[in-house]
């Protein structure tokens, strides 16, 4: 199971979706989990044990509001991210602005193992170069926008 959309082709798992958002944002200076919607694992394990034991007096943490970003991102970074749709207008500002931030990214990522010693007795690379997935998946996803926009129609999240 993961997040596609009708145009341009992009994909993610929901996790990698996630990602791929956090780094566009820490493009911009932002730390998604300092904003309203974006929670750590800490938090959401704390809501969902006070829910569960039945605490009908707990409350998400506050957050820093959207309102307070000035981004063509921003409707990307508050949109559900398994259902729903960008409109034509919002994939017209979104999409040049996606384009500007993901072409800038490194065509390739290096990954390391924590012990690169331990790594290569067992078999495996103490260190390995992969194609930036979210690269080219984010430029993919600013082609739809780019597509969606010309062609007056929704990007569909599904």
């Amino acid at each position: 199971m993961g997040l596609g959309f009708s145009h341009g082709g992009a994909s993610w798992s929901y996790s990698g979706f996630n990602h791929f958002r956090r780094l566009l944002a820490s493009d911009i200076g932002i730390d998604l989990y300092d904003m309203n919607g974006y929670y750590t694992d800490e938090e959401r394990d704390k809501a969902f044990k006070a829910i569960r034991d039945g605490d009908e007096n707990y409350k998400w943490p506050e957050k820093r509001s959207w309102d307070t970003v000035n981004d063509a991102l921003v409707p990307l970074f508050v949109h559900s991210d398994c259902d729903g749709h960008l409109s034509a207008e919002q994939c017209a500002q979104i999409g040049p602005r996606l384009h500007e931030l993901v072409s800038q990214w490194p065509d390739k990522i290096t990954a390391k193992a924590n012990d690169p010693e331990q790594a290569i007795k067992m078999g495996y690379w103490a260190e390995r170069e992969f194609d930036n997935y979210d690269k080219a998946m984010g430029l993919k996803l600013a082609e739809g926008m780019k597509t969606c926009a010309e062609r007056g129609v929704n990007l569909e999240f599904c």
